[in-house]
């Protein structure tokens, strides 16, 4: 029972209690006040009547009519006149029903009205004698209307108290409903903070699960913040700061073969030439000094460019991945420009060559493909001599070259609505089916169908990938309603996250459909979350309460900024598949997956891998304590 309902008790009570009270104690006290009234009454009034009867004390007539005038006028039970004798010689008797009070207040408060009795005097030889009783129909009467009023009053200080009650102890407990809500929060592992209240019992309760939140929060800070140092010693380069070689090349694989827009993109190659020579003649730390100079530069473009990411490949050679990008030799030639700038600024200048190659990179490209074309082109831009820059020729077989076709090929695509869902499973440990993985697939004229890693980059360039997002939307749900049996995942992409309308219209959506959003899984790429992450959590509170998953895929080079997730509201992460790629026989990779779990558990997230290739890497992953996985390994 609520504390608004156990507050109108009490008052009920209360009133119930003092109105019992009240109503005893002011009627009996009314009862006493009336009779010796009545009392009084009937003795002034006898005498009264006994002195004017005086006078007509021989004439029956006469007498008959005073006591009946009297009787009429006096509100009297009776009146009685007898002779010495004892011959009455004048009664009047009158009805007690009362008509406006019932009996049983009658009977509890029983009202006696004493008779007086008074002498009529004719002569000293002739006396008579007067009874005189008065009504109390009159006197229950009174009591009554006062009862009346005295529950109306009641009644009415009752009602106006609960409703002033009522409002103040709604003020009073919404400090108490936020604390409510932080504990449930906290009970689904969200640990966020509210604002102290002022009322003392409160103050304590809320400052206490402030404590707590904050000291979770600490906690899961100082977890990332150990498992980025351990992803820092596992995966970076101690100079450059840069990943090594192997985390490099797992990196580039999964961004080739994500399904998304960081599926296309520019590799970019630069070689420090006769870097042997340069640590023997300059010193290694000039060198050291100069790697770590550039190193920051690449860093730098990091946040120029979504999704990122460098690598030191060897002592000499420095590689920088741009997803989206599209223009090779323009970004070659900056990156090639401000090293030798940083050269000349260390006077270096002609002492440092840096041969430099790029290359756009393809979804459905392979890394040993890649690297070989980037390599020739790398060997050629190094006979050139002098810093040269070469770009290899990459054509993307079958699709359109040029942003215009794109334009025209996409935009007939979308009004035609010539897309569709493709279905790859997300098994749990227990080999149970999770979820349906449903990426979009955009069929061409001549039914052939494009992956979206395949259209995506130039859908984002177009600026249109928050219209897709609709588009795939509406499949999803239709894809729901033909199979009652299975729960489907769509990703979302970050420019929805952008854009407040389209947000809105997303969940819109997805209110329409309560039952569908049920078996709705959503998911966005760490990028987009942490890009956007207030409009993410938005997003989250929205559509908490509808019923649908929401997630992160593509989940690990973040991992430092993982606390922030602690109050966002979602329900499991997607950990990148460089991530996983042979985790089976990396130790180190080993240890920074079980840490990267259990800060994942620790929030109350399911965890689920990318990418999982063969049963050694499911087993090992497994017991570093993913929940779920998906790839190649469960088609």
């Amino acid at each position: 029972m609520s504390l608004h309902k156990h507050l109108w008790l009490a008052i009920i009570l209360l009133m119930c209690i003092a109105f019992g009270g009240c109503f005893f104690i002011t009627t009996l006290s009314a009862q006493s006040y009336l009779e010796k009234q009545l009392q009084l009454k009937n003795i002034d009034h006898a005498n009264a009547l006994a002195f004017f009867m005086s006078r007509h004390i021989y004439d029956p007539v006469k007498l008959d009519e005073i006591i009946n005038a009297r009787f009429d006028t006096g509100h009297y039970r009776s009146i009685k006149v007898s002779a010495s004798s004892g011959e009455v010689l004048v009664e009047r008797t009158g009805n007690q029903a009362s008509l406006a009070t019932p009996e049983w207040f009658t009977r509890l408060f029983t009202i006696n009205s004493e008779p007086a009795t008074a002498t009529i005097e004719g002569n000293p030889h002739s006396t008579a004698s007067l009874v005189l009783q008065s009504d109390t129909r009159p006197a229950y009467d009174e009591m009554w209307r006062s009862t009346q009023l005295l529950f109306l009053y009641f009644l009415s200080a009752a009602v106006v108290g609960g409703i002033i009650g009522n409002r103040f102890l709604k003020s009073l407990l919404k400090p108490l409903h936020n604390a409510v809500i932080q504990a449930e929060a906290i009970g689904q592992r969200r640990f966020v903070t509210i604002d102290l209240p002022y009322t003392r019992e409160f103050y304590l309760l809320a400052k206490s699960l402030n404590r707590l939140s904050k000291r979770v929060k600490a906690m899961l800070h100082d977890e990332a913040a150990r498992l980025d140092e351990l992803h820092k010693d596992i995966q970076v380069d101690e100079v450059t700061g840069l990943l090594t070689r192997d985390p490099f090349l797992s990196r580039l694989e999964s961004t080739i073969k994500n399904d998304d827009v960081a599926s296309a993109g520019v590799l970019v190659i630069l070689r420090i030439q006769h870097m042997t020579e340069l640590n023997r003649t300059e010193g290694r730390d000039v060198i050291n000094t100069l790697l770590t100079r550039f190193s920051q530069l690449l860093t730098g473009m990091t946040h120029r460019f979504e999704q990122t990411f460098s690598g030191r490949l060897n002592g000499s050679d420095l590689a920088l991945v741009v997803p989206g990008h599209e223009q090779p030799g323009e970004l070659a030639n900056e990156i090639n420009q401000v090293f030798l700038w940083i050269a000349k600024d260390m006077q270096l200048e002609g002492k440092i060559v840096i041969p430099t190659a790029a290359g756009l990179y393809f979804a459905g490209d392979t890394t040993q493909g890649l690297l070989k074309r980037i390599d020739k082109s790398l060997l050629h831009a190094e006979l050139e001599g002098n810093s040269a820059i070469v770009t290899a020729e990459d054509i993307s077989p079958g699709l359109p070259v040029l942003i215009d076709e794109w334009h025209q090929n996409l935009a007939q695509a979308i009004n035609q609505r010539r897309f569709k869902l493709a279905s790859y499973p997300v098994a749990t440990k227990n080999g149970k089916v999770l979820h349906h993985e449903c990426p979009a697939r955009l069929v061409q004229e001549n039914g052939e169908l494009l992956t979206a890693g395949q259209f995506l980059p130039w859908l984002n360039r177009l600026n249109w990938t928050a219209r897709l997002d609709l588009m795939v939307l509406e499949l999803a749900f239709e894809k729901l309603k033909k199979d009652s049996k299975h729960e489907i995942c769509i990703s979302l992409s970050a420019q929805m996250l952008d854009d407040r309308d389209m947000m809105s219209q997303v969940i819109d959506r997805i209110k329409k459909d309560p039952e569908g959003a049920k078996r709705l899984w959503l998911e966005i790429t760490e990028y987009g979350v942490f890009q956007h992450l207030e409009n993410f959590k938005h997003f989250c509170r929205q559509l908490r309460t509808v019923g649908c998953r929401l997630g992160i895929e593509h989940f690990g080079p973040g991992v430092l900024i993982i606390g922030e997730l602690h109050d966002v509201g979602i329900d499991y992460v997607k950990i990148d598949s460089a991530l996983i790629r042979n985790v089976d026989s990396n130790n180190s990779t080993q240890v920074f997956l079980r840490g990267l779990c259990a800060i994942i558990h620790a929030i109350g997230l399911y965890a689920i891998a990318e990418g999982i290739e063969n049963q050694e890497e499911w087993d090992a992953a497994r017991k570093m304590g993913i929940d779920a996985g998906t790839g190649r390994f469960f088609i």
